[in-house]
Parts: C-alpha cells; structure tokens; sequence
C-alpha cells in the first residue's frame, strides 16, 4: 500500500470514487472539492485521476484482479481511516463490487439508495432487452445463443450488420485499440470469427440488430429516482458526433428539451425493473418504424457528468447531499436547454471521418463549434492540468 489516507475529522464526510473513466471522476472531484468535501480515487493505475488536484489517489496492490483488489482495500482495515466515507460508483466494475458485497460495505461506508435486483438487471445485457420487451419499450432485435448449433438454428433470421455484445460488460475487455467492448459482424463468417472472439474470453454474449442511422439519431435520458419511484430531475441530451464514428465515446453533445416520446418509456421502463438512484436511459432513434429503440441502461455516474453541470444538474451535489444532509443544493427544478459540450481532439477526427465520408462540410462543423458558450469535455480543466498532458502523452504513446 503506497498511500494511507489520513484519520478523517471532519463536519462533511470524504468521498471514494471507485472506478470509472477519468473524464468522469475528474468532473466529480472538481464538483466536491467545490463544496469543501475531501474526494479519494480508488481506480485504474493508468487513469489519468491520479494527477488531479482534486482527488486523493488510493494505490492498491493490483495484482490480475483489479476489482479483487478495491474490494481488499474497502472491507480490510486499510481504509479504516476512511470509515463513513460515501461510496460513488463510476463504473460497471465498480457497481458490481458494492452489489456483491453491499452487506459488508454498508457498515463501514455510505451507499446511495439502491434496488439490487433492478441493478444487476441492468448489469446484464440480455435481462435489460427482455425487462424492456416485459414493459413494453422498443429495443433492437435481439437473440439470446449459447452453441454454434443456436446460431445455425437462427441463421435464416439474422440480419447484417449485427452487434455481438458482452451480456456483462464488464466480463469482456475492450477489442482493440478503439477500446470497443463489442464487435461488428458484416456477415456470416464475420459473426463466427467474432464468437470465436467472445469464447475465447470465456465471455457470454448477445445479439443485436445495429440501429442504421448518425450518431445525431442517439438521445439519452438521465434522472434520480427516490425511494418512492418518483424522479427527483429529469435530463435530456443528443448526441451529435461520436468517434469512432457510431462507436465511441461522443466528441460533441447537447443538452435539449425533455421529450414525451424519451420521458414516456424511459420511465415506464425504470419503473418496470425498480430501480432506485441515478439513472439513465440511451435510445437509438430508428427510421425503419418511427420508434426510439433503447440501447442500455446505467444506474451510475457516467462519462456526461460535465455537460450536466454545466447544464445547471450537479449530480455529485444532489447525491452527496441526500445521503449526507450536509449540503442545500436539492433537485434542479430546470436546466439550461441547448448547452454544448466539446472534446477538441477527439471530434477534429470525428469531423474528418465525416468529410471524407461526404456527410459533413468545413462549414457546417464550424457553425458547430464557433460559439461563446461551449464547454470542453471533462478532461479539459485549465485550473487542472496535469490530468489532460497525462492523457495526451498517452495517446501519442499508443499512436507513435
């Protein structure tokens, strides 16, 4: 152990983000430092969270089990320093982590309201599409296979191109170099390739029908919900691009209006599995019917925290201060509709993609990004450096 946090004595209980992406843990610790809270990192050694000024990083004993090793730190005496601290859940792995071992978790730190069942729900891919289907909510078409004998069997109804996804994402590391954790198949002998793929992670798998379509067609819709199943806020976004195109993570996105035809069945779903806490939906607009089909569902902080916030929705405030009682900031009754936000780098590529493909003029992606009121993505912190030159040199190591 390299790093022992210091005994906490304090009026406002410290923080933990366990996991996730760093553009997200930054936004979040940003957000809590802003508002006097002491924020630990509990993550990736590679994450570029290490170098914020805002967080504390707790370095672990890796080993091959990454997760193994959070939970070593968070129920063993280590992190007794630590003791009341509140626990976000920034990714997957670390959502599985706190479910898994809520019990003992509970009695030594703060955990948001949670409905176990509803979560692994939605952990699964698979279980998400069929307690959409239960409810009533558009999906893509799916199929459930095990054996190549299931494949054979369904080999007339298949459609191309499909998505061979993980059924638990977290179980199946990313592809490739575009850090993809799924797969395309463009026909037959693609799709046997690719599960050939799957099996050799000892990865379960589903498939789906790839909604056709622009990224623009990508809406997400994003809410708390309280013990009583009543959304605390409600929060819509749209993706414009994304990079890999229709792959990666968005490069350009906006805030808009909540819309019935989002609000309706991204509820009604939500309601369906009752699930508790933060929340959202991402649907795929498909011109085939007419229908948003939806896509997945997280029951965590996510990648789009800075385009909340800066949209008026301070998810770390809200939450920190419902399990704490030591903040005012409650529910945002609105938000700011038409907010912007951009990551430089990632959507000059996407841009040129999109030329090269004919879809996007000079022109028109400049009217895009020539405004006063665009905000950066969350690893563009000018007050917060060092996390971006990490991210930088990382990507030039990996490219050259």
């Amino acid at each position: 152990m390299k790093h022992q946090p210091d005994s906490i004595h304090l009026q406002r209980p410290p923080v933990i983000l366990v996991g996730g992406v760093s553009r997200c843990c930054l936004v979040l610790a940003r957000a809590l430092s802003g508002i006097g809270v002491p924020t630990y990192f509990l993550g990736r050694p590679n994450a570029e969270t290490r170098f914020s000024r805002y967080a504390k990083t707790i370095y672990t004993d890796v080993g091959y089990d990454l997760k193994n090793a959070w939970k070593e730190y968070l129920v063993g005496p280590a992190s007794d320093g630590l003791r009341g601290a509140v626990l976000f859940a920034c990714d997957d792995d670390a959502l599985e982590l706190i479910i898994q071992n809520r019990g003992e978790l509970s009695e030594k730190f703060i955990l948001d309201v949670i409905d176990v069942s509803a979560q692994k729900i939605i952990l699964d891919k698979l279980a998400t599409y069929r307690a959409a289907v239960d409810a009533g909510v558009a999906t893509p078409a799916f199929w459930d296979v095990a054996t190549i004998e299931d494949i054979e069997r369904l080999r007339a109804d298949l459609r191309y191109p499909l998505v061979i996804k993980p059924k638990a994402s977290s179980e199946f590391p990313p592809v490739d170099s575009k850090r993809r954790k799924y797969l395309l198949a463009q026909s037959y002998d693609d799709l046997m390739r690719s599960i050939d793929i799957f099996r050799a992670a000892n990865c379960d798998f589903v498939l789906m029908d790839k909604v056709p379509g622009p990224d623009s067609f990508q809406w997400s819709y994003f809410t708390y919900i309280d013990d009583d199943g009543h959304p605390l806020y409600q929060f819509v976004k749209q993706s414009i691009r994304r990079f890999p195109i229709n792959e990666g993570g968005n490069t350009y996105q906006i805030s808009r209006e909540v819309r019935p035809d989002l609000q309706e069945p991204a509820l009604r779903f939500l309601g369906h599995i009752g699930l508790k806490g933060l929340a959202n939906v991402t649907f795929k607009f498909d011109e085939r019917d007419n229908q948003f089909k939806l896509i997945e569902c997280n029951g965590r902080f996510t990648a789009v925290e800075r385009l909340l916030q800066a949209s008026g929705i301070d998810q770390a405030r809200v939450v920190y201060g419902r399990l704490t009682g030591l903040d005012s900031c409650g529910p945002p009754k609105r938000y700011t509709i038409g907010t912007a936000e951009w990551n430089p780098i990632r959507d000059v590529a996407a841009f040129l993609e999109l030329r090269r493909r004919g879809e996007l003029t000079l022109g028109a992606w400049l009217k895009d990004v020539w405004r006063r009121d665009l905000i950066l993505a969350g690893d563009w912190q000018w007050t917060n450096p060092l996390p971006l030159l990490a991210h930088l040199t990382g990507q030039l190591k990996a490219r050259f």
